[in-house]
């Protein structure tokens, strides 16, 4: 008998004997929920998705072993694989509906139904090849949908979502620190682990780019109150990050957040999340929601004294002072014949070290070079540093400045900031964008975005680039246009 014929025989043999447990278990579920036994009836559906799981785990296990020998895939027991997983699926979404329609369920219970039916009906339906949109043409320029695969994915999250919620409400209303933190933490990671599926399946109809905008807005939101609950309370928490189970979450850090880490603080993730949003709603038009989250960066970053938020507002107001400003810099650059990028470096270090606390220094000696300018904190030296680089529009390599720049920064700095001076009578700011940001090989499309400082008029650019070809890791950049012309015009 060959080893086809040998699986063959234990497949049937080994499927009959299952299905006859599952008859008898569906059978008593049956008969459970009629006399309204649901709890028992949901623990029977647990046990039945068990089986089904622990079923298509050691199919997969013989699939390898088969593999080995041959060279080849069986099919039956693929077929019986994808079977088994669907099975599996159906049970968990039969025991999240029960429990769902159960009064006096623990909540978190309930929640945690739900959201493991998602998760594996998601699973099920990506291995069975579905496709997020499934539309036909209504007519000429008009495009229907019939309900999509995913929607009953997405309706158990969101039940497992807002179930999370209340409960993170009942126990801050009890002073539960601990607990409050622990669900905050769970709702912000599912929010993540929506999005992540939302962009996964590429499905507007059910997660439209507005949307993707709005879950990242909900969870930094989620990730600041936990962040809030723990600051300034001397708790001892059994927990560390992440709070979900590591398959659940860390392929999501690593998709929507391209850090190159997994674990990664709530103070920081809220910031993350609250960016992301920021960028959704600027592409979007949403103006309402894009003041709210960028109102949301400046009260959080204010709040735990960010690293970035500080430092780069610190170039901002200097900049705008630099531009409006009678300076007595400007006689003395107006006494020279040519204009010095040392000059300008100067005058900004000067005024960085009457701004912030931590060390400034200028010609910092790097791998590659000496910087114009670095910042460290004073107890993260060496770890947490800004490096900013000043430019002359037209003058020694200036079309370089972002891989220079890039260039200086190691795996710990998260942004940079260039200064370019500009000594010509008109902007300067389209052809930079086209011949210095863009031109860049590792800038990341559609990531280029105008900012106003505060409420003033004085504007920056930003930008995001990758900090090299394996693009595992994302920075930020800060491009300040000085015009000097008129400044100089005055004097």
């Amino acid at each position: 008998m060959t080893v086809k014929n040998t699986l063959n025989s234990f497949i049937t043999e080994y499927n009959e004997k299952i299905d006859l447990t599952f008859e008898d278990k569906l059978n008593d579920v049956k008969h459970l929920k009629t006399n309204n036994k649901n709890i028992e009836a949901i623990n029977l559906l647990k046990e039945c998705s068990d089986i089904a799981r622990k079923n298509h785990v050691e199919l997969e296990y013989l699939q390898i072993k088969y593999l080995q020998l041959s060279g080849e895939i069986f099919g039956s027991l693929d077929d019986e694989i994808s079977r088994y997983k669907q099975m599996e699926a159906d049970f968990l979404v039969e025991r999240a509906e029960l429990t769902l329609s159960t009064k006096n369920l623990n909540k978190s219970e309930v929640a945690w139904a739900c959201i493991w039916a998602a998760v594996t009906k998601y699973k099920q339906l990506i291995t069975m090849g579905k496709t997020g949109r499934i539309a036909y043409r209504d007519r000429p320029g008009v495009y229907c949908e019939t309900e999509s695969p995913f929607y009953i994915v997405k309706k158990y999250l969101r039940n497992g979502i807002s179930l999370f919620d209340e409960v993170s409400a009942d126990c801050l209303a009890k002073n539960d620190f601990q607990n409050a933190f622990l669900n905050l933490s769970i709702l912000g990671e599912l929010f993540l682990h929506e999005i992540y599926i939302g962009k996964k399946i590429e499905d507007d109809f059910l997660y439209s780019v507005q949307t993707i905008g709005e879950l990242f807005y909900n969870a930094g939101e989620s990730f600041l109150r936990s962040f809030r609950v723990m600051k300034d309370r001397y708790l001892t928490t059994m927990w560390v990050r992440p709070m979900l189970p590591p398959f659940m979450i860390r392929d999501v850090m690593q998709f929507l957040f391209q850090t190159g880490r997994s674990y990664i603080d709530n103070d920081i993730l809220s910031v993350k999340c609250f960016e992301n949003a920021k960028n959704i709603f600027y592409q979007t038009g949403s103006r309402r929601y894009y003041l709210l989250s960028k109102d949301k960066l400046s009260e959080l970053k204010q709040e735990k004294e960010d690293f970035e938020y500080v430092v780069s507002n610190a170039f901002f107001e200097i900049s705008r002072g630099f531009c409006t400003n009678r300076a007595t810099f400007f006689e003395y650059v107006a006494s020279r014949d040519r204009i010095k990028e040392t000059s300008i470096r100067d005058y900004f270090l000067s005024h960085i070290k009457l701004l912030i606390k931590w060390i400034a220094v200028s010609e910092e000696p790097r791998l590659l070079g000496r910087t114009d300018l670095s910042i460290h904190k004073k107890d993260e030296v060496g770890i947490n540093c800004l490096i900013a680089e000043f430019k002359i529009w037209g003058r020694k390599n200036y079309l370089n400045v972002v891989s220079q720049l890039r260039g200086y920064l190691t795996d710990f700095e998260r942004f940079g900031i260039v200064v370019m001076i500009n000594q010509n009578k008109w902007s300067i700011k389209e052809k930079y964008i086209e011949k210095i940001i863009k031109k860049d090989s590792l800038f990341i499309t559609d990531s280029l975005r105008e900012e106003r400082f505060h409420d003033s008029n004085f504007i920056y650019l930003a930008s995001k680039h990758h900090t090299n070809s394996n693009k595992s890791k994302v920075i930020d950049i800060y491009h300040i246009l000085l015009d000097i012309e008129p400044l100089m015009a005055d004097l």
